[in-house]
């Protein structure tokens, strides 16, 4: 009994250093896509960019886990996390698509590029967390019970999604620092 307690509070302090360590990548890939989809000038071109930015993210995060996942594993997590996400509301695409208008006119370009940025940035924090409480569920799980998990998915997503719109002004302040940060930057480099 005090080995299963001491092995449960090791996996505690192990699943938080790793939530620290992801903390800096989930900051550093979510303004890369909130770049790339800003910076894009096609509608559709951002969906890519985001998928492609995510799925690294998520190849980081499974060696941070230290999951021996193919890369078609990560993909197939991935769209299904992305598929729950977007069932569940996490990016709402009617927002999507208003910021797609308003990129079609110069005069509106920065609003919905900013728009389409910040909703971008938002889906990446929302899909690591829940990859990260799916990864945490599945450390040491059996392949037997993996597709049981997999079942949690959408509840899994309904969570971190709720738990990253508490954090809504955590996310805005960071959002705020960031756009200062780079404008400053691009005003140097000019």
């Amino acid at each position: 009994r005090c080995l299963r307690q001491l092995h449960g509070q090791w996996q505690v302090q192990l699943e938080a250093e790793r939530r620290q360590r992801l903390q800096p990548l989930v900051v550093r890939s979510q303004w890369i896509v909130a770049a790339a989809v800003f910076a894009s000038p096609l509608p559709s071109a951002d969906l890519l960019l985001s998928a492609v930015i995510n799925g690294l993210l998520l190849k980081e995060m499974a060696q941070l886990w230290r999951c021996q996942w193919t890369s078609e594993q990560l993909q197939a997590a991935a769209l299904e996390l992305g598929r729950c996400a977007l069932s569940l509301g996490a990016l709402e695409w009617g927002s999507q698509a208003l910021a797609g208008l308003l990129k079609l006119h110069g005069a509106t370009w920065l609003v919905g590029g900013a728009l389409q940025a910040l909703a971008a940035a938002y889906f990446t924090r929302v899909l690591a967390r829940a990859m990260a409480d799916y990864l945490a569920l599945a450390a040491g799980v059996p392949d037997s019970e993996l597709a049981q998990l997999k079942a949690r998915l959408p509840v899994i997503v309904a969570e971190a999604a709720a738990q990253e719109r508490l954090d809504w002004n955590g996310f805005a302040d960071q959002a705020s620092s960031w756009f200062k940060q780079h404008s400053s930057t691009s005003l140097n480099i000019s």
